[in-house]
C-alpha cells in the first residue's frame, strides 16, 4: 500500500511540479479522490449514473451545472465559494440521496475540468470532495428527514430543522475539504487556512444568503416545474454581481492606499537617495587621497583595508542608485518566457558568495507560457527574494543545516501567472507578517528596509501582487502574481518558449 501511495505521488509530482516536494499533499488529494469514487460506488455505482439520462434527473443536472457558472471569490483570492451550493442543498432535499450524490459531483467534475480549464487531479480532486459533501449531507438529512421536503413542508419544525443541520453539515465538510488542501499547499495551518477563506463575515454571510434560497426555490419548482428553476437564477445572479464589487472595492482600496503610501516613499527614498550619493562622493575623494598616500609608503595592510572600504561604497552607491530608479523609472515591458527568464536569475545567482551552500530547486511548470513584464525590475524581485531567503537561512538560530530554495512557477488561468519563491528556514513570525513590505522595516543587522517595499512597488507597477506565506518552522514563500498583458507593453524581441522543468 505504502509503495502505491509513492508511486502514485512521484507520477503526481512529474505531470504536475505544484505537487513536486509536498507528499502530504498528493496523499491528501489521492485520499479524497479515491473516497469520493468509493462514495460514488456505493451510490449505486454507473446504475447510478445511467439514471441520471431519466429525463427528470437530467434537466436536475443541467440546473445544477449551469449553477456552477456562478461563484463567489473569497476575500483573499486564494479560493472560491461555488453558488451551485444553493441548487445543491436544493437536490439534496428533493430527491433520493443516491441521485443527489451523482448530480452534485458530475457537475462540479465536468465544471471544473471543461468550463474553468483546470487540471485533471483538480477537476477529480473536486469530484471527489464533492461525493464526500453531499453522500454526508445527503445522509445526515435523511436521518432527520426521511422523506423528501415539498414547499408545504417548510412550515413544520422538523423540516426546519433538518435543512438546517444539513447545511451547517455541508458547508463545514466542503470548505474545510478544500481548507486542508489549501493548508498543505501553502504550508499553513488548518484553522487558519479555512478562517481567511471562509471565516470571514463576507463569506459567512454570502452562505447564509445562498442556502437561505434553497427553499425558494423549492417553493419555484413547486409552483412552474424547471421554468421556475430558471427564473430562480435571477436572485443568484444579483448576489454574484455583488460579491464580485464587493471584492473589487476592497481591492481597489487596498491598492489606493499601498499606492499613496509608495508615492510618499519614493518621495522619501529619493531625497535619501540623492543624500547618499553627495556624502558618498566627498568620502570617495578622502579615501582616494589616502590610497595614494599608502601606495607611497608601501603598507599592504592599510592597502588591503581601502580596498575593502572602496568596495562597501560602491556597494553603497548601487543600492541609493536602486532606490532612486525604482521611484522614478516607469514599466517597460518585454514578452517574456517565464520559465526560460527564471531559470536564467537562478543560474545568474549560483555563483553569489550568499548562496554558497543554498541549493536552489526550480520547479517549473510549462503552463507557465509567455507574459509581459519589465525584465529588469522583475529580476530585482526575483533576485532579492532568492537572496533573502538564503540570508534569512544563514543567520538562523540554529543555522539551517541543509538549506533550499525552490523557485516555482504556475499558471493562473489565462491571464495571470504566479511565481513562489519558497525556503525551509525558520519562517517569519505572525506578528512580524504584516510588516515585511513597510519601507524601512528590516528584521536583519545590517538591513536598509527597502528591499521587499521596493518588490511590492515593482508588482503595483505592473498591476500584479506579492505575498507572504510563512508558518513559524516551516519556512516563508513569497507569491508573486503577474497578467500575462500589461497596457504599457512596447514592441521588443520575444523569447522563445522553451518547455523546462528540472531541479539544482
Amino acid at each position: 500500500m505504502a509503495e502505491g501511495t509513492a508511486a502514485t505521488t512521484t507520477w503526481l509530482g512529474r505531470v504536475l511540479p505544484e505537487y513536486a516536494g509536498k507528499p502530504r499533499l498528493m496523499i491528501y488529494v489521492v485520499a479524497v479522490v479515491m473516497c469520493g469514487i468509493g462514495t460514488l460506488a456505493l451510490s449505486g455505482g454507473l446504475a447510478g449514473a445511467r439514471e441520471l439520462l431519466e429525463w427528470g434527473l437530467l434537466a436536475w443536472f443541467a440546473a445544477n451545472l449551469l449553477s456552477e457558472f456562478l461563484w463567489l471569490e473569497a476575500e483573499s483570492g486564494e479560493a472560491t465559494d461555488s453558488m451551485a451550493t444553493t441548487m445543491n442543498l436544493g437536490v439534496i432535499l428533493l430527491l433520493d440521496p443516491t441521485q443527489a450524490i451523482w448530480i452534485i459531483a458530475l457537475s462540479v467534475f465536468i465544471a471544473t475540468r471543461f468550463i474553468q480549464k483546470r487540471d485533471w487531479v483538480k477537476s477529480l480532486f473536486g469530484l471527489g470532495q464533492m461525493a464526500i459533501t453531499g453522500g454526508i449531507s445527503a445522509h445526515v438529512f435523511r436521518l432527520l428527514h426521511p422523506d423528501p421536503v415539498l414547499s408545504s413542508a417548510f412550515g413544520t419544525t422538523q423540516s426546519v430543522g433538518a435543512t438546517v443541520v444539513c447545511a451547517s453539515v455541508y458547508f463545514l465538510t466542503n470548505t474545510f475539504l478544500v481548507a486542508g488542501a489549501v493548508a498543505l499547499q501553502t504550508e499553513s495551518g488548518l484553522w487558519s487556512v479555512w478562517r481567511a477563506n471562509w471565516g470571514t463575515r463576507n463569506n459567512i454571510v454570502s452562505s447564509v444568503a445562498l442556502f437561505s434560497l434553497t427553499p425558494l426555490m423549492i417553493i419555484a419548482f413547486s409552483s412552474l416545474g424547471f421554468s421556475g428553476v430558471l427564473l430562480f437564477f435571477l436572485p443568484l445572479l444579483i448576489v454574484k454581481n455583488q460579491n464580485r464589487d464587493y471584492i473589487q472595492l476592497k481591492r481597489m482600496t487596498e491598492e489606493k492606499v499601498q499606492r499613496e503610501k509608495l508615492v510618499e516613499a519614493g518621495r522619501i527614498a529619493r531625497a535619501i537617495g540623492h543624500e547618499i550619493r553627495n556624502f558618498l562622493g566627498v568620502i570617495l575623494g578622502r579615501v582616494q587621497l589616502m590610497d595614494r598616500h599608502v601606495e607611497r609608503m608601501g603598507d599592504d595592510k592599510l592597502r588591503s583595508d581601502l580596498r575593502q572600504i572602496r568596495e562597501q561604497i560602491d556597494n553603497l552607491a548601487d543600492l541609493s542608485k536602486q532606490i532612486m530608479e525604482s521611484t522614478e523609472r516607469g514599466v517597460r515591458p518585454q514578452s517574456t518566457d517565464v520559465n526560460r527568464f527564471l531559470l536564467h536569475q537562478v543560474e545568474m545567482l549560483r555563483p553569489y558568495p550568499t548562496l554558497e551552500g543554498v541549493e536552489i530547486v526550480p520547479e517549473l511548470s510549462p503552463d507557465a507560457g509567455m507574459a509581459e513584464f519589465d525584465r529588469a525590475q522583475i529580476r530585482q524581485v526575483v533576485v532579492n527574494l532568492i537572496k533573502n531567503a538564503a540570508e534569512a537561512m544563514r543567520d538562523a538560530d540554529p543555522r539551517v543545516d541543509a538549506p533550499v530554495v525552490t523557485v516555482r512557477s504556475f499558471a493562473l488561468g489565462r491571464d495571470r501567472v504566479r511565481i513562489e519563491v519558497e525556503d525551509n528556514g525558520p519562517g517569519i513570525p505572525p506578528s512580524l507578517q504584516e510588516k515585511v513590505f513597510d519601507l524601512l522595516f528590516t528584521t536583519k543587522k545590517y538591513g536598509h528596509g527597502f528591499g521587499l517595499a521596493t518588490c511590492r512597488a515593482i508588482l503595483l507597477k505592473h498591476l500584479g501582487r506579492i505575498d507572504l506565506r510563512s508558518a513559524p518552522g516551516s519556512g516563508a514563500t513569497f507569491v508573486l502574481e503577474l497578467p500575462r498583458s500589461h497596457p504599457e507593453t512596447q514592441n521588443g524581441s520575444a523569447e522563445p518558449t522553451v518547455v523546462t522543468r528540472g531541479a539544482a
